[in-house]
């Protein structure tokens, strides 16, 4: 069976074939243009496996047989089970920047999911991408494409698109979905669908040219824009299809990368669900991290590789546009509990990569019993007087790196010097 890195030479996507062009210069991206994949991973990380070397300290359990590492800017876990953790970072630490000791303020999943990603426990509130989709610069066809992993909108809904675990959204795109309805009906011969196609925008263009009002020309017009955006997404339809077979993880990060790449997207999301996908969720066993790890990076170093060969839409590479933001919704506790394994705990670690982002430093940090130290808003520096990180300041950096208001939206400032 080819590996990973082999898919990567065949790229069997159509949306993949203009790719593999060789990397260029990297190009100034702007803010509003700046594109976002999230890769999610649940059950809660144990930062002590990567991001968080805290040793000398009785309060914390670290791994035995780890160390401290040291490349470029970057300090990490280094462990000799977890060649590609090192890897990354000796390839990649110059576009990196980890975040450390902000807090979730809660222990269960759910509401971590939705602290983590909107900044508040509550109902009725939109996530980082949602609201960074919602203020794109240009009308795309897929604005927010969730692969996998949480999801919440409400004033963004129309930006959200779901793949579906099982291709849902390609059997919608090629019509496949009303022959295995309830009722099912059998798709027409491909001429005739043509010719529906053309009577349908004729009558729009006819309708919008009649319009009697504002609100007539305005609905017609949005109306002919669906339909070029659903004849535009419809042609990647396959590609949403064939994440539901093969490798579906890995093919989830490929269509995700297609999608930015083709300019159909801003955002996309990818849950990692853990070797074995057995979740980072490690209330027994803890050493199961260190295979989480190892594997997640495998994937992030392939995806990083996938995105250098990408051509972008501006003409630089996909990696000059798109940040990889790496996260998982809470953390595990500094001490092992008597099944060697660690409980949920609420102050963690995320990871920036890619455009825009700031590599070489690690902002935010832990003290020795992994508690968050505060942190300089302005500056992105340690501060005995400074603000106290939580999700929201996460997600506020987020949405000003894509030239979006933070406290608009969130209610709080975004830490400078990440981007």
């Amino acid at each position: 069976m080819p590996s990973r890195r082999d898919l990567l030479r065949l790229l069997p996507l159509p949306v993949l074939l203009p790719l593999l062009s060789p990397r260029v210069g990297r190009a100034a991206i702007t803010p509003e243009s700046r594109k976002f994949l999230f890769v999610f991973c649940h059950g809660g990380w144990d930062p002590t496996y990567c991001f968080a070397p805290i040793y000398g300290s009785d309060a914390v359990d670290m791994e035995s047989d780890s160390e401290l590492a040291t490349v470029g800017g970057l300090q990490f876990v280094d462990h000799g089970d977890r060649p590609t953790v090192r890897s990354f970072f000796e390839r990649f630490h110059d576009r990196t920047c980890i975040l450390n000791g902000f807090e979730v303020p809660s222990i269960t999943h759910d509401r971590c999911m939705r602290l983590l990603m909107t900044g508040r426990s509550t109902d009725g509130t939109d996530d980082w991408g949602s609201i960074l989709a919602g203020n794109a610069l240009t009308d795309l066809p897929l604005p927010y494409l969730v692969m996998s992993g949480p999801s919440y909108t409400a004033q963004y809904t129309s930006s959200v698109v779901r793949v579906g675990s099982t291709g849902q959204l390609a059997q919608l795109l090629d019509g496949r979905s009303i022959t295995t309805a309830s009722m099912p009906v059998m798709l027409p011969p491909d001429f005739v669908s043509e010719r529906v196609d053309a009577f349908v925008r004729e009558r729009v263009s006819a309708w919008q040219a009649a319009a009697r009002s504002v609100r007539q020309a305005r609905v017609a017009e949005r109306y002919g824009a669906s339909l070029d955006k659903i004849q535009v997404a419809s042609g990647y339809a396959s590609s949403f299809a064939s994440v539901s077979s093969g490798d579906a993880r890995w093919g989830a990060f490929q269509t995700a990368v297609s999608s930015l790449a083709a300019g159909l997207s801003r955002c996309a999301v990818v849950e990692y669900d853990g070797l074995w996908s057995q979740t980072f969720d490690t209330h027994a066993n803890n050493a199961l991290q260190s295979g989480h790890f190892e594997e997640l990076f495998q994937f992030l170093e392939d995806l990083v590789d996938l995105m250098d060969r990408t051509p972008g839409v501006s003409g630089a590479t996909l990696s000059d546009e798109v940040t990889i933001v790496v996260c998982s919704e809470m953390a595990r506790g500094p001490k092992l509990n008597s099944w060697m394994g660690k409980d949920h705990y609420t102050i963690t670690s995320a990871m920036f990569v890619g455009g825009g982002v700031k590599g070489d430093r690690v902002v935010g940090a832990f003290d020795a019993n992994m508690l968050g130290k505060p942190v300089d808003l302005a500056s992105g520096e340690l501060d005995d007087g400074g603000t106290a990180l939580v999700a929201a300041h996460f997600g506020a950096t987020l949405l000003a790196a894509g030239d979006v208001d933070p406290v608009e939206h969130i209610g709080a400032e975004p830490i400078e010097g990440i981007f």
